[in-house]
């Protein structure tokens, strides 16, 4: 399970790289697909590994919603909240 976690970690940041590219020396981004096409698309375990990823975080936050709603947040300002 650890190895489709990290797996699944590996395609999100693929993803990402992909989704905000940008070429050197330049400050714009856009959406590569060839880069897409290159480094996800092919992999099909990378996109099953990465919505096991996407399932545990999501159960991982339902599992602890009642101890996230009453934690009490240390260093906040009450104007920010």
């Amino acid at each position: 399970m650890l190895y489709r976690l990290v797996s699944g970690v590996q395609a999100n940041i693929n993803m990402h790289i992909s989704h905000f590219y940008s070429h050197k020396g330049s400050d714009k981004q856009f959406v590569n697909l060839d880069v897409y096409y290159t480094w996800v698309a092919p992999f099909e375990d990378w996109l099953k590994n990465l919505h096991m990823a996407y399932s545990f975080v999501l159960w991982a936050i339902n599992w602890e919603y009642e101890n996230l709603l009453n934690y009490e947040f240390i260093g906040v300002n009450e104007q920010e909240t």
